[in-house]
């Protein structure tokens, strides 16, 4: 991690501060404060805690799948690379979280090549995992499942494609042709075994699973912030598959974080519900506060202050080629 990266981290919590204080400014900033104001803080450390077991989760499929892939590595390292990693959550698509397999390279020696198809493997099965929450709660809508189908064909596709041998190959040939990509072929095929490995049946599976733990966790946060604010348009199926829906759009947008499309699918499905301007706005600043930015601010804070002298030597150093 260079200045540069912590610049653009830094413009982008400004971006979000404008952003936030002009929704602020639609919903009428003083009834917002009053909802805000009156919020049970017993709920609040629940959300927190919802949150908590959602990062847990991560925790655990990255252990599980770094030592699939013969990493040495124990809770307490994948606590830390996780965390770590969730200091660039606030990137485009979540492509800053390769910063995290840097990490790893510096923590237990795990080569860059494979952490980088690590985090592939990670919003593959994240994608998946809030496909099917976004599902249950149709269900449960009676809603149509066409507006997700091109969706999940194509998340399908990805994850058949990058499982066979026949697409690493076609790739690679293609690469081939490209005389400054060619020095990279060795870390391509390093990618490409490790992706194969981590979609094969049980692994995907495990992470899978994993992944809707987590994401299902953060998606109860959002009912039960509804049902603090007395909003109970929604059953618990409903209000996470709700949120799954907001969750993928920003991720298709590829926003930092989702920041912008996110609040505003949450904002406009709540209001489109029958919800007020000013409490659909202030379910949607806490949940993303609950779980985006703790998150973010959590991932700091392990990072910053655990194994010193390792986060010395990213801050210092470029992370720009692969090895």
């Amino acid at each position: 991690m260079n200045r540069g990266t912590l610049r653009k981290a830094f413009l982008m919590v400004l971006v979000s501060i404008f952003l936030y204080a002009a929704l602020l400014f639609y919903a009428d900033a003083q009834k917002v404060g009053a909802i805000l104001g009156n919020f049970d803080f017993s709920v609040l450390l629940i959300l927190l805690s919802l949150s908590i077991l959602c990062y847990l989760t991560r925790t655990i499929r990255l252990l599980y799948l770094m030592r699939l892939l013969k990493a040495k590595i124990n809770f307490q390292e994948a606590f830390y690379l996780q965390f770590s990693g969730m200091t660039m959550t606030i990137t485009p698509g979540k492509i800053g979280e390769v910063f995290k397999a840097f990490l790893a390279r510096e923590l237990v020696g795990f080569p860059v090549a494979k952490g980088v198809a690590l985090v592939f493997v990670e919003r593959l099965t994240d994608l998946v995992a809030v496909i099917l929450l976004s599902l249950g709660g149709l269900m449960t809508f009676k809603g149509s499942f066409s507006s997700l189908g091109i969706l999940i064909i194509l998340t399908a596709a990805i994850t058949v494609l990058f499982s066979t041998d026949w697409f690493q190959k076609a790739f690679l040939s293609l690469l081939s042709r490209t005389k400054y990509a060619e020095r990279f072929k060795g870390s391509f095929n390093e990618i490409f075994a490790t992706i194969r490995t981590c979609l094969n049946l049980k692994p995907l599976l495990v992470s899978i699973i994993l992944a809707v733990i987590g994401w299902g966790s953060e998606g109860i946060a959002f009912y039960l912030t509804l049902k603090e604010l007395d909003f109970g348009a929604f059953n618990v199926f409903q209000a996470i598959s709700v949120y799954a829906v907001s969750t993928i759009a920003g991720a298709l947008a590829m926003l930092p974080g989702g920041i912008g499309l996110t609040e505003g699918s949450m904002i406009a499905i709540l209001m489109a519900s029958g919800a007020t301007r000013y409490v659909s706005f202030a379910a949607t600043m806490i949940i993303r506060f609950t779980t985006l930015w703790f998150g973010v601010i959590s991932g700091w804070l392990v990072f910053l202050f655990t194994k010193r002298d390792i986060t010395k030597k990213m801050l210092e150093k470029p992370q720009s080629d692969l090895p």
